[in-house]
Parts: C-alpha cells; structure tokens; sequence
C-alpha cells in the first residue's frame, strides 16, 4: 500500500503548510490528525480486502473518519481567520 486515499494532504492541500504547523503548535490537532491517519489506514485496508469486516464495522470507521476530517477543517478555519 503505496498510496493511501484521502490523506490529509489530498483532503486540504491549500492547508499542508498550516497543518504541519498546527501539528507542531497544538497538541490537540496533533492528536485528531495522529486519529484520522489510523482510520483512514483502517478504511483502505477494508477497501483494499487487505483486513475484511462487517459492513457495520466498516460504516463506523467511515463515520469516524468523517468526524475527524469535520473537526480537522474547523480547526483549519479557525486557524486561518
């Protein structure tokens, strides 16, 4: 697995420079970037039939994710107002 889908530099690629930042200057961020990297990887490895689960299990980690990427972005625009 070379390439992991959505990764945050893909997801918010105006915002690579204020997200290395942000990981350095808040432990907070660094933590729910640190989070959203082990789902994202949890969801490839699904997607890739690389680790099958329950279509439940896997709307979970997609759920997850997804509030993840929500709290990432409104930090981003608090960050950047």
């Amino acid at each position: 697995m070379s390439h992991t889908p959505h990764e945050l530099d893909e997801e918010f690629p105006e915002s690579a420079a204020l997200i290395d930042q942000l990981k350095k200057d808040d432990a907070h961020f660094a933590n729910l970037v640190s989070e959203y990297h082990v789902i994202n990887r949890a969801v490839h490895r699904v997607e890739s039939r690389v680790e099958p689960m329950s279509e439940a299990e896997e709307r979970t980690l997609r759920h997850q994710r997804l509030h993840l990427k929500d709290q990432i972005a409104h930090m981003l625009a608090k960050a950047t107002v």
